[in-house]
């Protein structure tokens, strides 16, 4: 009789056991990493080996203890500000359902080639080539998007005074919109010696050599993209 009764206490145990969540492998802090160096490349247009993000926080590990068993996905918040040091919002989706939203706090450095006042440009001066040079420098910091073409501010008008060393942004000159919002425009994708051109809107305005929104008219996707001419946009991919 009593080993009949552990019997039955063995076999509800063993039931309950089973019927306990399993559970994923630990989230690991380079996958993180990554995902975040990947959404900063397609939001910037810039080559990988100009971002570097640094870790700054307890493990993955302890932002999310446990996993539930299933595929794990990641995914920046399209809001997240990529640049500097702070907190970046990380969804967690298991089996495509939202697990949970993590903040992990990283540094992020964009390095690239921008536009640099070489002397000192006063409000309401045309700024011409002796006025600016190209300088590899940490953008990461700035609430603008960088000029990345000398060419882009020849001829324009300044709205403020702006210091030597100063990066240049459009907000500081009169720039001719190339493209308005609303308008038609073709996307030139470009990966190494590919290059595939589609139909897509832009979203925002922008001047030459400014990043804009623009949405592909196939796939209803939106993305960012350079602006390279009149109603023309250049996106680079990593080869």
């Amino acid at each position: 009789m009593l080993k009949h009764a552990f019997q039955v206490v063995l076999g509800i145990v063993l039931v309950a056991i089973a019927a306990l969540p399993s559970y994923a492998a630990a989230l690991r802090e380079q996958e993180i990493m990554d995902l975040v160096t990947n959404e900063v490349v397609k939001r910037l247009q810039v080559p990988r080996r100009d971002v570097v993000v640094e870790w700054q926080d307890m493990s993955a590990s302890s932002l999310v203890p446990a996993l539930p068993d299933g595929a794990v996905t990641l995914e920046v918040s399209p809001t997240a500000h990529l640049g500097g040091k702070g907190s970046v919002p990380v969804q967690v989706s298991v089996n495509g359902r939202k697990f949970r939203t993590i903040f992990p706090r990283m540094e992020i450095k964009v390095f690239q080639q921008v536009a640099v006042a070489k002397n000192r440009i006063t409000r309401g001066s045309v700024a011409n080539g002796g006025d600016v040079t190209m300088q590899r420098t940490a953008v990461s910091g700035m609430n603008q998007a960088p000029l990345t073409s000398i060419v882009t501010v020849l001829g324009a008008e300044a709205t403020r005074d702006i210091p030597p060393g100063t990066i240049l942004t459009a907000q500081m000159f009169r720039l001719p919109n190339v493209i308005k919002a609303g308008e038609m425009v073709s996307i030139v994708l470009t990966s190494g010696d590919l290059t595939i051109v589609s139909n897509g809107q832009a979203r925002t305005a922008g001047a030459m050599g400014q990043l804009i929104k623009v949405i592909n008219l196939q796939s209803k996707r939106e993305f960012t993209a350079r602006v390279v001419g009149p109603n023309r946009v250049e996106v680079k991919l990593e080869d």
